[in-house]
């Protein structure tokens, strides 16, 4: 949280000028202070949060990748002219909610698959085509999740 204080501190002060940085750097220490005394945040938790970085890189590199795929995937059903809607309830193995809130909405970003609900551990996808609803269960995206859920956690 820190170093995010101080790079939006220098950011919204439009530049990296000595002043800046001098004012910036004591600013965002209190605000950390405030947010540990007042906010349930701690050293511990900021810690993990930079121990997760780059899990949280790699998650979003193959988010990235995925909708890639499944672009040319939808065009292909697309240009075939033949689909199979289908609708597929699963559970994740994820434990947080934060984790399963991310795993639905990257879901609902790889063009063809959408999230209809999610309710606890159990989430319901509406698909364009059976073969888009094969990669739901156990995918990598969630794997990466759950690694960066364990880095989280300490």
């Amino acid at each position: 949280m820190a170093l995010f204080l101080f790079a939006l501190w220098v950011v919204l002060n439009g530049g990296w000028r000595m002043d800046v940085v001098l004012t910036g750097i004591p600013i965002s220490l209190i605000i950390l202070a405030f947010a540990c005394r007042f906010l349930e945040w701690s050293l511990k938790r900021e810690a993990a949060v930079y121990r997760g970085i780059p899990e949280a890189a790699s998650f979003v590199c193959l988010l990235v990748e995925e909708i890639v795929k499944a672009n040319v995937s939808v065009i292909r059903l697309i240009f075939g002219g033949k689909t199979e809607p289908v609708v597929r309830s699963f559970e994740t193995e994820l434990h947080t909610r934060l984790g399963r809130v991310l795993l639905a909405n990257a879901i609902t970003l790889t063009p063809g698959t959408i999230t209809i609900r999610c309710e606890d551990n159990r989430l319901t996808v509406h698909c364009l085509d059976k073969s888009l609803a094969e990669g739901l269960v156990g995918s990598e995206l969630e794997k990466r999740l759950a690694k960066l859920e364990d880095k989280l956690r300490g």
